[in-house]
């Protein structure tokens, strides 16, 4: 599963209650293009990763929202600028950053338990 997310067409993606973005399906992957993730509902990603990308500044390109997120892979991939956490976010595998700036915050925790260990994969250079 690829799902791929411009703001040029549509904005953020903004996820409120009740409604549930679900991603348990293995190698799932959202890119999130120049476009921000506002979670004021339940975002569950057991499996996947949720990806930034694109050129935008922080101001475009953030993950925020009333609710704690929990993903299981988080990945910074980005030409220019950065991304920004602006509510508080559990990586339970993999947190990547292969281009740009993940601007934490203080927002950011790598969450382990008794059947994974979270881990900073690639820090690459902007």
């Amino acid at each position: 599963m690829c799902v791929a997310y411009d703001s040029c067409c549509s904005g953020s993606i903004y996820q409120s209650k009740p409604t549930e973005l679900i991603s348990n399906e293995g190698i799932g992957i959202l890119v999130v293009k120049n476009a921000a993730i506002i979670n004021n509902g339940i975002i569950s990603d057991s499996l996947g990763t949720i990806q930034f990308n694109g050129h935008k500044d922080t101001s475009v390109s953030y993950l925020s929202g009333t609710q704690a997120t929990t993903l299981y892979n988080l990945t910074v991939s980005k030409t220019a600028f950065g991304t920004t956490l602006k509510s508080a976010v559990a990586v339970r595998n993999v947190l990547s950053a292969y281009g740009g700036i993940l601007y934490a915050q203080g927002n950011l925790t790598l969450k382990s338990d008794s059947s994974l260990t979270a881990d900073c994969c690639t820090v690459g250079t902007t």
